[in-house]
C-alpha cells in the first residue's frame, strides 16, 4: 500500500527538508502522489500554491510502494510560526 509504512518516513524527511529551506513564517504545503498498477503516475508537491520543486524531487523519489490497482495520497499541511502568528 502506498501509505503504510513509507508515509511517516515520507513525512519526517519533508519536514527536515521544509525546516532546513523555507522562510520563517505560516506556509501552506499540499502533497499528492498517485500510484497505478506498480507505478507512479501523478506526484506533486506544492509550497504556498507553488511547485516547490524540492519537495516535489523528495516524493518522486522516496521509496513508495504503489502496489496494484490504483492508490492517491492527498495532504494539506498548515505550517505555522510558534506562537500562531
Amino acid at each position: 500500500m502506498l501509505a503504510k509504512p513509507r508515509l511517516p518516513a515520507f513525512y519526517a524527511k519533508l519536514e527536515k527538508l521544509f525546516t532546513a529551506s523555507v522562510p520563517p513564517g505560516g506556509h501552506f504545503v499540499r502533497t499528492f502522489l498517485a500510484g497505478l498498477n506498480g507505478t507512479l503516475i501523478s506526484g506533486e508537491v506544492l509550497l504556498d500554491n507553488a511547485v516547490w520543486q524540492e519537495g516535489q524531487n523528495l516524493a518522486i523519489s522516496h521509496d513508495w510502494d504503489y502496489g496494484d490497482g490504483y492508490q492517491a495520497i492527498r495532504q494539506v499541511i498548515l505550517a505555522l510560526p510558534e506562537g500562531g502568528t
